[in-house]
């Protein structure tokens, strides 16, 4: 029985358990327990210099 939503990961921590939302998905208002759905565009993450 996975405890996450739907397309969600589980990961095994101690004593307790994470959800995950692959890569290009996001976690439905923000909590992957709920699920996850394939964001509408592609999510970049932008470098910051100093």
């Amino acid at each position: 029985m996975n405890p996450c939503g739907p397309n969600a990961k589980c990961l095994n921590t101690i004593g307790s358990f994470q959800c995950q939302c692959p890569d290009k998905y996001l976690a439905r208002d923000g909590n992957a327990e709920l699920g996850c759905d394939r964001a509408a565009v592609d999510v970049y993450c932008l470098e910051q210099s100093d």
